[in-house]
């Protein structure tokens, strides 16, 4: 049925200074919905008011000005169908909190009218209060129809005037959004609803201060309308979505990072898989696609249920997952941010993704990511190893059954805010015995002198003891074809002593004569060119670059990160010559599969630095590049490279090759004695120059080859 009505109002009169109660009003049909002005108090200034809820199951709602304002605003709530078409909205609190506003539809919304709210604007939409507002959440169909909701134009899809919360978070005309949007506490959506559970329609009134035209007992406390029966079909979907929203929120991070206009084509879950499968069948490798992202407690995934996979997907199927607005912590709050929760998606060649829900809040995880990856004295402590078991027990516990189910041994990480730059292969799967943490407390050693079963678990074991590691972007900015490194070209160069400059202070690198010397003698196969010193200039780089075909490129010089300003991020030559990043990417580097920088210095501990390391890879243009998260020593960088290129040259992928480097070197097989650099699979090398005289020592500690991280394609 439907439902026709004229002014709507109930109301409540002052008594000895106390604020009267408005009465909710709640109508509910299949049919339409069309009513006049809806006014629960009718003196706003003096009285408290109560919800205001209009549903339409399988069509529109069309209203006139609905005036839910007072002392402390009330609710609206309008769920429709069809289209809904309102006056202006005023849930304003003129003494404590404004009400909320939701307004969910599978068609279009519009606001026709302004009026003046509390703060002087003029406004089609507002929540105002003397506090924070109460929230605006907006979803409409437009989006897959391809209209856009517009700020400053009801006519179609959109508001006249402005959408306010409060005076300073507002959404001022003219604007235009075709895709969801968050400010605050406003939101605007542009998913659809999916089938509505039909509610009967029913009419009571109940006094002269309630008016009820409902049949239901309460609405959906989320303000959602669940549906009954979920098909299987209908979980896929769902499941589809979440993880092509997923890649979409990431890609369009980098893409604004680098003030790209966002026309990356985003993967589905479909094509992802099928990229998965290939490499299978490539290399034998069994990859994992490790999504960690954290969710607001205000959505529907802060309440999965901790039971069966099946389960999870049904629930999520069953809330109509398609908010996505509760995703990704730099939207929200700081309160929110702290208080949201880890999620883990697995995506592997086949079979739906395990989705795994957490109790570590954002606020645990910055804790000991700072721990663990603003220590540039890691050698002068031990503080990260509780840090480094905290997180894998947040990261890899809740999937590892799920990885062996499946036999995984590669695991690719894309992350989250501020989880983008941690040196993954140090976590460590195991708590240590009480003996253990006890005379590990008492360390405070440099690294060469570091008694490594100290710092491992009871079994001596990290990440890398099971599974190769990298890190991606998103999977949609990743060039995933497999190409097998060998037969390979190499062009390595380098450069150990640097000017001074008025920005800079680069210190010299010693260890460069020996990394490039050891490349030249031990991979002949290769066919070397190795250029240093005065001939390592950004000119000599870009003529090797056009006239010669190389799929590996080893820079062994400083290159350094701005994260205020990717443009003032460099590579740096000899002398003083340097190019920017973007300078760089504009080399003729399509053919490389590999980029190595070996000196590469990364300034962690904020959101944008994250963006540009785990974005490296694909910032330069070349498939892959292996760099460090923090400056390492000359001896230990060229252990790791000398071992890593050792067994990339017998494959199978690149991250399998730095996880043989890093168990080599955690495992006291690498290291230096009598003037020689000692490593597994070549004879022992004679160090050049000033590194001839360093003292015998290993590289067991972390610290020399933890940081070392596989970003963009790790096949």
């Amino acid at each position: 049925g439907t439902i026709t009505t004229g002014l709507l109002e109930t109301f409540a009169f002052s008594d000895l200074g106390v604020p009267g109660q408005g009465g909710a009003i709640a109508l509910s049909a299949d049919g339409i919905v069309n009513i006049g002005e809806v006014n629960p108090n009718l003196i706003p200034i003096d009285s408290n008011v109560a919800t205001v809820s209009i549903i339409s199951n399988l069509d529109s709602v069309t209203t006139e000005e609905i005036n839910n304002s007072g002392q402390q605003g009330g609710d609206v709530n309008i769920i429709a169908a069809g289209q809904i078409t309102t006056g202006v909205l005023d849930t304003q609190g003129f003494n404590t909190l404004g009400g909320n506003i939701v307004i969910e539809t599978d068609s279009l919304f519009s606001v026709n009218g302004t009026f003046l709210d509390q703060n002087g604007l003029t406004a089609s939409v507002s929540s105002a209060d003397n506090q924070t507002g109460g929230s605006i959440f907006i979803r409409h169909g437009g989006g897959p129809m391809e209209i856009p909701f517009v700020v400053g134009d009801a006519s179609v899809n959109g508001t006249e005037g402005i959408i306010a919360s409060k005076a300073d978070n507002t959404i001022i005309p003219v604007r235009s959004f075709s895709e969801s949007y968050i400010q605050d506490n406003i939101s605007i959506n542009t998913t659809i609803l999916s089938e509505m559970t039909p509610v009967p329609p029913g009419i009571s009134v109940t006094s002269s201060e309630t008016i009820t035209i409902q049949s239901q007992d309460t609405l959906h406390n989320q303000n959602r309308i669940r549906s009954q029966e979920i098909s299987e079909s209908q979980i896929d979907t769902d499941i589809a979505k979440l993880v092509y929203k997923l890649e979409e929120n990431l890609t369009r991070q980098y893409e604004t990072h680098l003030g790209q206009t966002g026309e990356t084509p985003i993967k589905t879950l479909d094509e992802i898989q099928n990229e998965l499968f290939q490499v299978e069948q490539a290399t034998g490798v069994r990859p994992a696609i490790i999504y960690a992202f954290f969710l607001s407690p205000n959505g529907y995934l802060s309440r999965l249920p901790g039971s069966s996979d099946e389960d999870i997907w049904k629930f999520i199927a069953d809330e109509r997952i398609n908010d996505y607005s509760y995703l990704f912590p730099h939207r929200y709050s700081e309160a929110e941010r702290d208080a949201s929760k880890l999620l883990l998606m697995v995506v592997t060649s086949q079979g739906k993704p395990v989705l795994k829900p957490t109790e570590f809040t954002f606020a645990d995880i910055e804790e000991q990511v700072d721990n663990l990856q603003l220590s540039p004295d890691w050698g002068f402590h031990n503080n990260w190893v509780t840090s480094a078991r905290s997180l894998y027990q947040a990261l890899i516990a809740p999937i590892e059954r799920d990885l062996e189910n499946q036999n995984i041994n590669n695991l690719v990480f894309i992350m989250d805010v501020k989880l983008r730059s941690l040196p993954l292969a140090s976590l460590q799967p195991e708590e240590e015995s009480q003996e253990v943490s006890k005379n590990r407390a008492s360390v405070t050693v440099f690294p060469t002198d570091f008694p490594l079963p100290l710092m491992q678990d009871s079994n001596g074991n990290f990440i890398i003891d099971k599974y190769s590691v990298g890190l991606m972007p998103s999977i949609s900015l990743t060039d995933t074809r497999y190409q097998d490194i060998a037969p390979a070209r190499l062009l390595a160069m380098g450069n150990s002593e640097f000017e001074v400059s008025s920005s800079e202070h680069l210190s010299d690198l010693p260890g460069v004569e020996s990394e490039l010397d050891f490349l030249d003698q031990r991979f002949e196969d290769w066919q070397p060119i190795i250029r240093k010193e005065n001939l390592f200039t950004p000119e000599i780089l870009q003529n090797l670059l056009k006239n010669l075909e190389f799929n590996i490129l080893h820079l062994a010089t400083h290159a350094t990160y701005d994260s205020n300003d990717p443009a003032n991020s460099f590579i740096y030559f000899s002398g003083n010559g340097h190019l920017s990043l973007e300078e760089f990417s504009k080399l003729n580097l399509e053919n490389i599969d590999l980029l190595t920088l070996s000196a590469c210095e990364t300034a962690l501990g904020d959101d944008q630095s994250e963006l540009g390391f785990a974005g490296l890879a694909y910032q330069l243009g070349v498939k892959t590049a292996l760099a460090s998260l923090m400056h390492v020593s000359d001896t230990g960088t060229l252990a790791l490279m000398s071992e890593f290129y050792s067994h990339l040259e017998a494959g199978p992928i690149k991250a399998e090759a730095l996880r043989q480097a890093q168990l080599a070197m955690k495992e006291g097989r690498v290291k230096i004695s009598d003037g020689n650099l000692i490593v597994t699979e070549q004879a022992p090398y004679a160090l050049q120059g000033r590194l001839a005289a360093v003292a015998d020592h290993n590289f067991q500690h972390p610290f020399y080859w933890a940081g070392f991280t596989m970003v963009g394609n790790p096949w």
